[in-house]
């Protein structure tokens, strides 16, 4: 009876833990997929302002700091800390592809 009871409360602590732990990555995931999202709006909205718009199928590169240096983007440390370094935009028939390319600060360094 005794170990039956260890067992059960050994899994509940488990569950507890695990669910925690799940719930931490989502909150994460959900500021990461907002951050994302901001920044596609705004390299759409730069994209249009600047009349860098590509022609169909061509790319356009869009950095970080350019965003930023035109007030597209506010928040540089939350930027820095998901590593996002610039965009790629590729002008499609119907749908734009936008391409976010994380790079750190550290890994450029390294690279050089």
């Amino acid at each position: 009876m005794n170990s039956k009871i260890m067992f059960l409360w050994g899994s509940i602590v488990v569950l507890i833990c695990a669910f925690l732990i799940v719930l931490s990555n989502s909150q994460k995931d959900k500021v990461l997929l907002r951050l994302e999202r901001d920044v596609k709006t705004a390299t759409k909205e730069y994209v249009a302002n600047e009349n860098l718009e590509p022609k169909f199928n061509e790319s356009t590169v869009v950095y970080i700091e350019q965003l930023l240096e035109k007030k597209y983007l506010k928040d540089e440390e939350l930027l820095n800390e998901y590593c996002i370094n610039r965009i790629t935009f590729t002008k499609g028939l119907v749908i734009d592809k936008y391409i976010i390319i994380k790079e750190c600060e550290k890994e450029l360094k390294n690279n050089e």
